[in-house]
């Protein structure tokens, strides 16, 4: 912060307005009514879902107007669609003359992320618009405020440029992946079409929460396992003791098939070591039939759009999406004989690392930009600017 500026509460200079507990049996997707905001909306900054249900004007928002959501994730963000209607869980900046919305857009970021890491929580954090009207912001002129804004804006706008071309090429390489595999997978011959649970044995990880220690083994969740890696440095841990107890169900082993069951669907890796841990039920993992399937060819079935078509039909939930181990079971596979199996995935593995290394190169500048805008604020408030 820079030296000499003043701080007072954001509430001092802008109210909030809390949304308003709209009838979800209102709801439709066929563009009656007016735009709902939810939580999920507010980055992206449009809204899929309507209601018919008429309310006061306060809860009415327009292009233009600041929000921040108020459960998980404390985002704020700037609406820029058609007029829409304020829903619970999110609420709306009430600037007075005194401050720009773009400053608080710019500077409050990092101060939601503050109170989102000291929340407590049992499944969603909670933000109260007592705890925003609690921020702390610099009581600086307008025209000081104008100042960081305009420089902010330009060079925003320039590193949002940068990202989007990068975003744009990411997506390219994807797709040219996709497509890659879907080829191969459709052109090897001898394919018979097989239900998952004759080729693998599907395994869930532990139901009930257990008592985590400071040192022992690893129970994962899905917030560990990341491009197609598992990533242990974080994660929680149980005594030893209790993990022996576990079931067979919630212990992988190496060349177990690793996947998400929940939120992200997917995101398979093979076990390439013997490291024991265990599984929360939002992990699963697949230990197939060696004779019948290699873990390798499960592996690119599940990258694969023959994967994700079955997901999006037999995933349920809204906000948070799981599949249920009943459905999973009877998933249609395009097996080939093991030989055949073992050709694909020779040239599969070429092609996948050429493709990770370019994800990567391109990833690297997304991040980038994101470390850049980071620098940039820090010199906005530190007065560097």
């Amino acid at each position: 912060m820079r030296e000499g500026w003043d701080l007072v509460k954001l509430g001092s200079l802008c109210d909030i307005q809390n949304g308003f507990a709209f009838d979800s049996k209102l709801f439709n997707n066929d563009g009656k009514g007016l735009p709902l905001i939810r939580i999920r909306d507010i980055k992206r900054g449009y809204s899929e879902t309507f209601t018919t249900e008429e309310c006061d004007n306060a809860y009415v928002v327009k292009d233009g107007d600041y929000l921040i959501g108020m459960d998980g994730e404390f985002n704020i963000g700037q609406w820029k669609s058609e007029n829409a209607l304020l829903n619970q869980r999110v609420c709306k900046l009430l600037p007075s003359s005194k401050i720009l919305p773009r400053f608080i857009y710019y500077y409050i970021p990092k101060a939601l992320k503050d109170i989102e890491d000291k929340t407590a929580y049992a499944t969603v954090k909670h933000l109260s618009s007592k705890q925003i009207k609690e921020i702390h912001i610099p009581n600086i002129s307008l025209p000081e405020q104008q100042r960081i804004v305009d420089i902010l804006d330009r060079e925003f706008a320039k590193i949002d440029a940068l990202k989007a071309n990068a975003e744009k090429s990411l997506q390219a390489v994807k797709d040219l992946f996709q497509a890659m595999l879907l080829k191969e997978l459709e052109e090897v011959p001898g394919v018979r079409q097989v239900e998952l649970n004759e080729i693998t044995e599907i395994c869930l990880g532990l139901t009930h929460t257990p008592k985590y220690v400071e040192k022992g083994v690893p129970f994962v969740s899905v917030k560990d396992i990341s491009g197609g890696k598992l990533d242990l440095s974080t994660t929680k841990r149980i005594s030893e003791k209790e993990f022996r107890d576990f079931p067979y169900g919630a212990k992988p082993q190496k060349g177990d098939v690793l996947f998400c069951r929940v939120g992200t669907i997917g995101k398979p890796m093979i076990l390439e070591e013997d490291t024991p841990f265990g599984i929360f039920v939002s992990v699963g993992f697949f230990r197939p039939y060696k004779e019948r399937v290699l873990n390798s060819f499960l592996k690119y079935w599940m990258l694969s759009s023959i994967f994700e078509r079955q997901v999006e039909i037999n995933v349920v939930g809204s906000t948070l999406k799981n599949l249920n181990t009943g459905w999973l079971k009877h998933f249609s596979v395009p097996l080939p004989p093991l030989e055949q199996q073992r050709r694909l995935v020779d040239r599969l593995d070429i092609l996948y690392r050429k493709n990770c290394t370019l994800q990567d190169n391109y990833q690297k500048t997304l991040t980038l930009c994101d470390d850049l805008k980071q620098s940039l604020l820090r010199k906005a408030f530190n007065g560097e600017l």
